[in-house]
């Protein structure tokens, strides 16, 4: 799944290109391998330290069983390191994998840009107020 701000290279029903990925427990994982032939959703955020992306973690972690109900597996791709996630969260269940890209490697593939400032990071008037939205809920 693609961010709100961005227009997604892959549409819906088109396969994954395969890549490694690890995850913030220190598992490789591959497309080909973990994902392919799967309801999967990669959710891209950025970093565990920022308050939003954190609220989109704990978001998640409670709809997460009504996506295991519909046999979906979730990741969420995050830049930050694993020893960050590992260390913030340790306290937290989790019930599905954090995907660790600090090199950006997923997000340059998926051309998903690091914005120029905090105007553009939050896009459209209507973008701006959800994100607004999230921030007084975190």
């Amino acid at each position: 799944m693609r961010g709100d701000f961005f227009i997604p290279k892959l549409h819906t029903g088109e396969q994954l290109p395969d890549f490694t990925f690890h995850t913030s427990t220190g598992a490789v994982k591959t497309v080909e391998t973990d994902v392919l032939g799967q309801r999967t959703v990669f959710w891209i955020i950025r970093y565990i330290g920022c308050p939003i992306c954190r609220y989109d973690v704990h978001v998640l972690a409670e709809k997460f069983p009504a996506l295991q109900a519909k046999g979906v597996q979730l990741y969420v791709v995050m830049q930050s390191d694993p020893a960050v996630i590992q260390e913030e969260l340790k306290e937290v269940n989790i019930p599905f994998d954090i995907v660790c890209a600090p090199e950006m490697a997923i997000y340059k593939q998926f051309e998903i840009p690091v914005a120029a400032d905090m105007n553009a990071m939050a896009g459209t008037p209507e973008q701006r107020e959800r994100l607004q939205a999230k921030g007084k809920a975190a």
